[in-house]
């Protein structure tokens, strides 16, 4: 499922938009001299942003809904983890399950991240796009905190495959 994202990847976002107290701040990071081909793909990039920002905020589409593990296997395994806590196995847990939506029609994935904006007001969000696939989300975690050229990050969990077997899990 994140094969086109590789192993892992650093990134500087060539696009930012952020809140800051009551401001907002949008950054444009550039480096090096550009070309005049590079300035115009620039300004065909934020003119493709407006566009997409242009999309409703409201997105009512039929869809499917598969969770993995579904319901039952989660409560089971938020049981486990309690138990596993409670007989000191583990100081901490963190649980994790796949939701795949299959919508009717095509999503605008702006919409989308408005939306989540919306319902997790305190947490921090984030958007990239790569081509045609979008990373979107919301998080308690701070994923980064730029200061002029100092960035800042925070610890943030990680997850894994399911072993293959309750030992490796």
């Amino acid at each position: 499922a994140w094969g086109g994202f590789g192993a892992y990847r650093f990134l500087l976002p060539r696009f930012e938009l952020a809140s800051d107290a009551d401001r907002m701040i949008f950054a444009c990071n550039l480096i090096g001299d550009l070309t005049p081909a590079q300035r115009d793909e620039i300004i065909r990039e934020l003119e493709g942003i407006n566009e997409k920002a242009k999309g409703r905020s409201e997105f009512k589409k039929e869809y499917s809904r598969h969770d993995i593990p579904n319901m039952n296997q989660w409560q089971a395994n938020v049981e486990r983890a309690l138990n596993d806590i409670g007989a000191g196995q583990f100081d901490k847990v963190v649980l994790a399950r796949k939701s795949v939506l299959q919508f009717s029609k095509a999503i605008n994935s702006l919409s989308v991240f408005k939306q989540l904006q919306k319902v997790t007001p305190n947490s921090y969000h984030f958007y990239f796009q790569f081509a045609d696939t979008v990373f979107l989300g919301a998080s308690p975690e701070r994923l980064y905190k730029r200061h002029g050229r100092d960035m800042v990050s925070e610890a943030i969990a990680g997850t894994i495959a399911r072993g293959k077997t309750s030992t490796k899990d």
